[in-house]
């Protein structure tokens, strides 16, 4: 089956981009007290731009998001995935956390993502089968203040079924 979506090498140049996506999604997730700091947010989507593990989602031939990946031995780490307004909730998201979860399962490796606790991400991560594996309470200074993040992973023995996990071994073991 052909994927939904292709994905290009990020540049410093997407900020243009990349910026109001983040900036739309995340600032409404700002509750009070707490204050949205531009300069701080602007800086991690810079830095995320500039890593080697961010990407722009392609559809349909045009630019509908992009998104930053961390890789170890072991994990897969979805540190960003944001769409275009106008590409959500047409199963592009799901296309692309999919093709994720099969790219984990080939290099054996776990897949998680960080989210904020009000995210609206969490139905799609929940309904994929991601489970939060983790609620780290004021662990993260974000937006001026400490902010409760969950974390959500898929581990490898997860998506093949529990026939799986007995030959796979414990993940601590690995």
């Amino acid at each position: 089956m052909a994927l939904a979506f292709n994905l290009r090498p990020a540049a410093k140049s997407d900020f243009a981009f990349c910026w109001p996506i983040y900036r739309d999604a995340l600032q409404p997730l700002t509750l009070p007290p707490a204050e949205w700091r531009e300069p701080d947010h602007q800086r991690i989507v810079e830095r995320a731009l500039a890593d080697a593990g961010s990407s722009i989602l392609r559809s349909e031939g045009s630019d509908a998001g992009w998104l930053h990946i961390e890789e170890t031995s072991q994990v897969i780490q979805l540190k960003q995935l944001h769409l275009l307004p106008a590409v959500r909730n047409r199963g592009l998201g799901t296309s692309f956390l999919d093709w994720m979860k099969e790219r984990a399962d080939r290099k054996r490796k776990d897949l998680n993502a960080e989210l904020m606790t009000n995210s609206p991400a969490r139905r799609l991560l929940e309904r994929l089968g991601f489970r939060c594996e983790a609620r780290l309470v004021e662990a993260d200074w974000f937006k001026g203040e400490w902010t409760t993040l969950r974390l959500y992973a898929m581990l490898d023995w997860e998506w093949r079924g529990p026939e799986f996990r007995g030959l796979i071994g414990n993940a601590a073991e690995r």
